[in-house]
């Protein structure tokens, strides 16, 4: 993940002694709610992060798999003595039974009498939930899970097979040792209640006596089960929580950059169950191969006999002016599909076979290489009404995606994560969602109280951003006073046709603006002021001077999506004004993760 440079050790022990903070997104270190520095180590230079309050921010981790947040609904997942599970019918637990995972957690649930059971009541509204226990015959040889208005499903366990069943999926896998299986039901209802029964057959509980084994209860939202999370008295969460900072490894990275991004909302009501959409002359296939998450949770969607076009439509989903859809693909003997405006027909199409983008009538398009055959498409249209989108499946040498064929109901595309996100002119990480629209609060990354601190002198210091620009949208307040003049600020945004560093003042004026023109990919942008004087420095050179107020600034602050939906590389601060040879090294491109090296080479390590 580091890179070792030749000949620089010297230079980059004197910049490490030199600086005051260092955040390098290399190093990984962070919590929820947390991102450590590097430097200091005392906690002084540590920055809060928030977010939000929901689990819809997503990253793309060291696997180059999405990593959502994930919650179980279940309580006491795994002490299914303990309320508010209940036995129905003078049903009878033992716990300390031999369990899947070698431990002897797992619980023998016994019946007495006909429809014996456990239960819990629950609340959960109508999106996609899955629900998943392990389980293993004894006396009984099959199982039964009924999620009341929900759907339900028998279990053969005996020979790993799944009887009668409904709702959108069930599975049954056999997991750890000997005969245990873990059995799962998708479904797409309100929920009341999670029953959980021996069974005495494929459709049948009516039996009086009978046992099985149980262990690790769960209940997420989305179209699969995933790894256990034990929950007591309260729900719990895992991965991508509210406040996680995110150290995406996005386009195949080897190291990380701390993702900021804008607020956006994902205004599509199901994102990955594609059978809830209106399917016109396609045939959709749940969970019918891995996505994009590494899970069995993406479509197959396959052209019918009918000789016409075929695709999938969304509902009517209000945005204004600027709108971007995009969705993950992939070809599945199908080599080509499109994205359209069913407001006024504007259209891109993509190849999936080679990566490239064909003809568009719209604001813009693009295409990204997600890995193992995945692209993510997406289109931008500028509109003033309603706006919702189509996906079609075109044949190879089409170029019109309404022009009509006739599939063979064999040939396919896969699909995961579709996203129209409203007034957006780019796509940003993927929201998931299952039944209602799901907003991802913007990332805000804070280290303030810095009047008395070594970190920041106030009145001259040298600030350095490497980061990676993506979409030409900067904005980002990087360095304010907690003092008297709440006003003044160092920020910059894109203008210009640039990057720009706008200088407010105390009223709220502009004291400066310095732009400089920056190409997409890895960039440094240094800002070294002192006292009234200033400069600016990008990629090894200087692009600009001002004579600003005399202002001491004490907050350092990351947000609006910090370059929105760009990438940070590293930050570092210095209480001096350094010099013209210094701002010229650190800026320059022979020095790319020049700290990372240093980290690696001082062995650094994060308090907790």
């Amino acid at each position: 993940c580091f890179i070792n440079l030749p000949n620089t050790k010297p230079l980059i022990m004197s910049y490490y002694d030199d600086a005051s903070l260092m955040l390098l997104a290399s190093g990984g270190a962070q919590k929820d709610g947390k991102v450590y520095s590097v430097k200091p180590t005392d906690g002084s230079g540590d920055f809060t992060f928030t977010r939000g309050s929901n689990l819809s921010a997503t990253r793309v981790n060291a696997s180059q798999l999405i990593e959502k947040g994930r919650e179980n609904e279940i309580l006491q997942s795994n002490s299914f003595s303990t309320s508010p599970w209940v036995l129905i019918n003078n049903s009878t637990l033992t716990s300390g039974q031999s369990g899947y995972d070698g431990s002897s957690d797992a619980w023998l649930l016994s019946k007495v009498q006909s429809q014996g059971r456990i239960r819990q009541s629950i609340t959960a509204s109508s999106v996609v939930n899955t629900f998943s226990i392990y389980a293993k015959a004894n006396a009984s040889n099959w199982l039964r899970f009924l999620l009341t208005n929900g759907g339900g499903v028998f279990y053969d366990l005996q020979n790993g097979a799944i009887g009668t069943s409904s709702g959108i999926d069930s599975t049954i896998e056999q997991v750890g040792a000997a005969g245990w299986y873990r059995c799962t039901i998708s479904v797409n209802n309100n929920i009341g209640e999670v029953r959980v029964y021996p069974a005495d057959g494929d459709g049948n509980t009516g039996g009086t006596s009978g046992s099985i084994y149980i262990q690790d209860s769960q209940l997420e939202q989305g179209l699969v089960s995933t790894s256990v999370i034990e929950t007591g008295a309260s729900t719990a969460q895992a991965g991508i929580l509210e406040n996680t900072p995110r150290f995406d490894y996005s386009g195949g990275a080897t190291c990380p950059s701390l993702l900021l991004e804008p607020s956006r909302t994902n205004g599509i009501l199901q994102s990955e169950y594609f059978n809830s959409w209106t399917k016109v002359n396609v045939n959709i296939t749940d969970n019918n191969t891995t996505s994009p998450e590494g899970l069995q949770n993406a479509g197959k969607i396959t052209p019918d006999t009918t000789n016409s076009f075929h695709y999938l439509d969304t509902s009517a989903v209000n945005i204004n002016s600027n709108g971007t859809a995009s969705v993950y693909a992939k070809a599945g003997g199908y080599n080509k599909i499109a994205l359209r405006s069913y407001f006024d027909g504007r259209f891109a199409t993509f190849n999936l076979n080679d990566g490239t983008l064909g003809n568009y009538n719209t604001a813009s398009a693009s295409i990204e290489d997600v890995g193992n055959g995945w692209y993510r498409c997406s289109l931008n249209e500028n509109i003033s009404s309603s706006y919702g989108a189509q996906i079609f499946v075109m044949e190879d040498g089409s170029t019109n995606p309404t022009a009509a064929y006739q599939g063979d109901n064999i040939k396919s595309v896969y699909l995961y994560g579709f996203q129209l996100e409203p007034s957006a002119s780019y796509p940003t990480s993927y929201i998931p969602t299952y039944g209602v629209s799901q907003t991802r609060a913007f990332d805000n990354t804070t280290l303030g109280s810095l009047q008395t601190s070594s970190i920041l002198n106030g009145t001259k210091g040298t600030l350095l951003f490497e980061g990676i620009n993506k979409n030409n949208q900067f904005y980002c307040n990087f360095v304010v006073t907690a003092q008297s003049n709440t006003n003044s600020s160092l920020l910059i945004d894109n203008g210009g046709g640039g990057i720009r560093l706008r200088v407010w003042n105390a009223s709220g004026g502009t004291d400066a603006n310095i732009s400089a023109a920056t190409a997409l990919g890895v960039f440094k942008y240094l800002i070294r002021w002192d006292n009234g004087n200033l400069e600016v420095f990008l990629n090894g050179a200087s692009v600009g001077t001002a004579t600003i107020n005399a202002y001491s600034y004490t907050t350092i602050n990351l947000k609006e999506g910090a370059f929105s939906n760009n990438l940070v590389n590293q930050f570092l601060m210095f209480p001096t004004a350094l010099s013209d040879l210094d701002c010229e090294i650190l800026t320059g491109a022979t020095t790319y993760n020049t700290f990372a090296a240093m980290a690696l080479a001082l062995n650094y390590t994060v308090y907790e």
